[in-house]
C-alpha cells in the first residue's frame, strides 16, 4: 500500500513539473490594468529601486553613529635596555592604553542627526515613488490612447474595404465612373497606413510603459481598461488635500532638521575631547603604575570649516524648503486649472460630438451606396469624423493625465 501511493505521487510530481513549465511558456503575456500598474510602479521602477537603495546606505550611516566611541583606544608599548657603561644591568618596559572619552553628549547628537537622514531618505522613497506613479499611470494612458486609436483605425479601413466594394459594384452598374474606383482606394490606402501608424504608437507607448515598470523589452504586454474609465477614478479629483502632505515638501523640511541636527553636532565636536590614559612601567626593577588624562589645546583647530559648511547647509536647506513649498503650490494651482479645462473639453466632445460620430458615418457611405450622396461628399464625412475620434481621444487622455498629475500635486497619489 505504502509503495502503490509512493509511486502515484512521484508520477504526480513528475506530470506537474512537465506541465507547469509548459503553462508559464504559452501564456508569458503581462495584463496590466489599473491597479496592477500601481503596483509595478511602486515595486519595479527604477528610481524607486535606486532611491530604496540610497535610504540602505543612510541606514548604513545610522549604525555607524551608534557606536558607543568614534575613536578606538590606543595601545602603546615601548621596551629598551638599562645600561651601565657598556654592561646592560636592566630591562625598561612601559605600555599605556588611551582611552578616548566622549563626555558632552556627541553620541546622542550623532543618533539624532543619522534618525534624521534615515527620516529623510525614506521621505525621498516616498517621492520617489510618486513620481513613478505619474510616468507609470502616463504612459498607462498612451498606451490606453493608442490602444483605442488601433481599434478605430482598423474599422476605418474596414469600412474603407466596403466602400472600395460598394465603388466598384456601382461601377460596374454604370453608377460611377473609374475615377471614384481610383480615389476609393487612394482612401483604402490611407485607412490602412493610419492604422499601422496606429500600431506604432502603440508600440512606442507599451516601451515607455515597460520603461517606467522596470518589465524587460521582450515582456509581452496586454493593456486592460479603458479611457473612459478616468471618469469615474478622477471625478473628485478637484478635492482639496494640503500641499505639505507631498513627499517633496516634507523631504525639505526634513532636510532641515537634519542640517541643523549636524550643525549642534560640529558645534559639540569642536569642544576638546579627553582621553584617559592608563599604564604600566617597569624600571628598575619596580612597578610602576599611573593613570592620567590627555585633553587636546584647542588653539588653532576649532572645527571652523564644518561648523561654517553646516551653518551654510541649514541656510541653503531653508530656502530650498521654502521654494519646494511655493513650488507645490504653484503646481497643485495649474494642476487644477489644467484639469478643470480638461473636463469642460471632453464635456463637449461627449455631449455635442461623439454621440451622432458614427451615425453619420454610416448613413454617409450608405447614403453612397444608394446613390444619394457623392463620393466627395462621403470621404469629406470620414476625414471629418476621422479627425473627431482623434481629438476626442487625446481630450480623454488629457483628461487621464491631467487627473494624475493633480492628485500627484496635490500629495493624493501613493
Amino acid at each position: 500500500m505504502f509503495r502503490r501511493m509512493f509511486v502515484v505521487t512521484l508520477f504526480l510530481f513528475l506530470g506537474v513539473s512537465l506541465i507547469a513549465p509548459r503553462a508559464y511558456a504559452q501564456d508569458g503575456s503581462l495584463r496590466l490594468s489599473y491597479e496592477r500598474t500601481l503596483d509595478l510602479a511602486r515595486q519595479r521602477s527604477p528610481d524607486v529601486v535606486i532611491s530604496k537603495r540610497r535610504a540602505g546606505e543612510t541606514r548604513g550611516a545610522l549604525t555607524g553613529a551608534r557606536v558607543l566611541v568614534q575613536q578606538n583606544p590606543i595601545i602603546e608599548g615601548r621596551v629598551g635596555p638599562r645600561t651601565r657603561g657598556r654592561q646592560v644591568v636592566d630591562h625598561d618596559v612601559e605600555i599605556a592604553l588611551d582611552f578616548p572619552l566622549e563626555i558632552y553628549g556627541q553620541r546622542g547628537l550623532r543618533i539624532d542627526a543619522a534618525e534624521l537622514a534615515v527620516g529623510r531618505a525614506e521621505i525621498l522613497v516616498e517621492e520617489s515613488s510618486r513620481r513613478a506613479l505619474v510616468e507609470a499611470l502616463s504612459a498607462y494612458y498612451r498606451a490606453l490612447r493608442a490602444e483605442a486609436q488601433v481599434t478605430w483605425s482598423n474599422q476605418q479601413a474596414s469600412l474603407a474595404e466596403e466602400l472600395l466594394r460598394i465603388t466598384e459594384r456601382r461601377a460596374a452598374a454604370g453608377d460611377v465612373g473609374d475615377l471614384d474606383v481610383r480615389v476609393t482606394r487612394v482612401e483604402l490606402a490611407r485607412a490602412r497606413r493610419n492604422a499601422r501608424t496606429a500600431s506604432a504608437e502603440r508600440e512606442s507607448a507599451l516601451a515607455a510603459l515597460r520603461i517606467g515598470l522596470g518589465l524587460p523589452a521582450e515582456q509581452e504586454v496586454i493593456i486592460a481598461g479603458g479611457l473612459a474609465d478616468a471618469r469615474d477614478r478622477y471625478g473628485d479629483a478637484q478635492a482639496r488635500r494640503a500641499t505639505e502632505a507631498r513627499p517633496d515638501v516634507r523631504a525639505a523640511e526634513a532636510d532641515v532638521l537634519t542640517a541643523r541636527a549636524e550643525l549642534d553636532l560640529e558645534e559639540r565636536l569642536a569642544w576638546p575631547n579627553p582621553a584617559l590614559r592608563l599604564s604600566y612601567g617597569r624600571e628598575e626593577g619596580a612597578n610602576v603604575f599611573l593613570a592620567g588624562m590627555a585633553i587636546p589645546l584647542s588653539i588653532f583647530e576649532r572645527n571652523q570649516g564644518r561648523i561654517a559648511q553646516a551653518e551654510a547647509r541649514v541656510a541653503r536647506s531653508a530656502t530650498e524648503r521654502d521654494f519646494t513649498q511655493l513650488r507645490a503650490r504653484t503646481e497643485a494651482e495649474a494642476a487644477r486649472r489644467r484639469y478643470a479645462l480638461a473636463l469642460e473639453s471632453l464635456d463637449g466632445f461627449e455631449a455635442d460630438a461623439i454621440p451622432l460620430l458614427d451615425e453619420n458615418l454610416r448613413l454617409a457611405q450608405r447614403s453612397y451606396e444608394t446613390g444619394q450622396t457623392r463620393l466627395t461628399e462621403l470621404l469629406t464625412v470620414r476625414r471629418e469624423a476621422l479627425e473627431t475620434r482623434r481629438e476626442y481621444f487625446d481630450a480623454q487622455l488629457e483628461f487621464a493625465t491631467a487627473g494624475v498629475e493633480l492628485q500627484a500635486a496635490l500629495g493624493a497619489l501613493r
